[in-house]
């Protein structure tokens, strides 16, 4: 098989693809591409793969992230995966080359791990830029590239981290590539360390400021620290939710148990114990009255979900509660979190609203459930003595 040939008209395939989308890709880009070219060229020279391999090797850098220009960034892999599929089947190719050239485009997503040595060089091939002096100026491409595609502005300070954790969790599959980029990444990680902790000590060190309405606010509130409390809350408020629901369903279980051998057993003999007619409807009262209020407790609400426009003017729109927003359409409602999103004020509101909210329907929740174990209990211990009483009288 001539596989220059091949290549050649395969180059010209992903160019023409890329230049439709070229300047909504500052960084995933026929330039990358070429770039990824080339690393995987020094890896399988120093691997000295055979031809048949190279040539795997070399389709999947081309292919790894032409999928990206059909707008799917999260998981373009796949798309470029299946262009991949579709473009050698027309060149006739044997379905095992195909699947290897497949396994090796997917292997370069970030939560996979390659299984074989052409998977391994296509995964640092690809990532090869993060040892290499090229890392900075690259990565601000990305960022750049992700705020065209998502609409978006993304922050120094949230991007930095993401881009060190990213780093932090990396590794390189080959013995080349580690030996030759692993050096220049932790120098490049340690240059964003550094910029992190200059930020964080500028931080701390300013001054109260003003926000935009005039009022004071200390900036030595860390941003992480909030959003940890927000989660641990929100995670409090579902446990608790939870355990309403579990404790509701155990009192429904039981008293529905009791209620039915009740009426299929005792039922039967209150002829001929006519004493316990009493004691028996006392205890079916309290079966019953359990089960309403404990079906009150876990029953679901559903609102009219409708928000006007005022309310969104003045910013007291609760976008984050389901109850409200379900009469919005899906492109309203994108809309509008977008819009919240890019105003932490006013996001935080919504989150604070959020749990306030969800605090409102456990109290409710909790209160008929009280209601429910009260009548159980005390209810429970007027049945048996009535029974006591009547079966001492009888």
């Amino acid at each position: 098989m001539n596989y220059s040939n091949i290549l050649a008209a395969l180059l010209t395939y992903i160019e023409q693809a890329f230049s439709a989308a070229e300047k909504q890709l500052p960084y995933h880009n026929m330039e990358h591409t070429k770039a990824v070219v080339d690393a995987a060229e020094i890896l399988w020279q120093h691997y000295n793969l055979n031809e048949e391999d190279r040539f795997i090797v070399h389709s999947a850098a081309l292919f790894h992230d032409v999928g990206i220009t059909h707008g799917e960034i999260k998981n373009h892999e796949l798309r470029s995966a299946q262009m991949a599929e579709e473009w050698l089947n027309e060149h006739q190719f044997p379905a095992e080359t195909i699947e290897k050239i497949k396994n090796c485009i997917l292997a370069t997503r970030v939560t996979s791990k390659p299984q074989n040595l052409n998977e391994q060089i296509i995964c640092d091939a690809d990532l090869w830029n993060l040892g290499t002096d090229t890392f900075t100026e690259n990565q601000k491409k990305v960022r750049q590239e992700l705020a065209l595609m998502e609409g978006r502005d993304i922050e120094k300070a949230a991007w930095r981290s993401q881009i060190i954790e990213m780093l932090q969790s990396h590794q390189y599959f080959t013995d080349y590539a580690k030996n030759n980029l692993e050096t220049k990444k932790e120098e490049n990680l340690n240059q964003l360390l550094e910029k992190q902790e200059k930020k964080l000590n500028k931080e701390a060190e300013a001054p109260l400021f003003k926000n935009k309405k005039g009022k004071e606010i200390d900036p030595n509130i860390p941003t992480r620290g909030i959003e940890t409390m927000f989660k641990v809350t929100i995670h409090n408020h579902l446990e608790l939710s939870s355990m309403a629901d579990s404790k509701a369903n155990i009192m429904i279980s039981v008293n529905s148990i009791i209620v039915s051998v009740v009426l299929s057993v005792l039922v039967r003999r209150l002829e001929e114990y006519p004493n316990m007619i009493i004691p028996t409807l006392i205890l079916l009262t309290v079966n019953v009255m359990t089960i309403v209020f404990a079906i009150l407790a876990v029953r679901p609400k559903i609102l009219k979900g409708t928000i006007t426009e005022e309310d969104f003017k003045n910013k007291r729109a609760n976008l984050l509660f389901f109850g409200n927003f379900n009469g919005m359409s899906l492109d309203v409602y994108t809309k509008r979190m977008k819009e919240m999103m890019r105003e932490k004020d006013y996001l935080y509101e919504n989150m604070i609203n959020n749990i306030y909210f969800m605090g409102i329907v456990l109290i409710k929740k909790y209160r008929w459930l009280r209601i429910a174990y009260n009548i159980f209990m005390y209810g429970f211990i007027l049945a048996i003595l009535s029974f006591g009483v009547a079966a001492f009288i009888g």
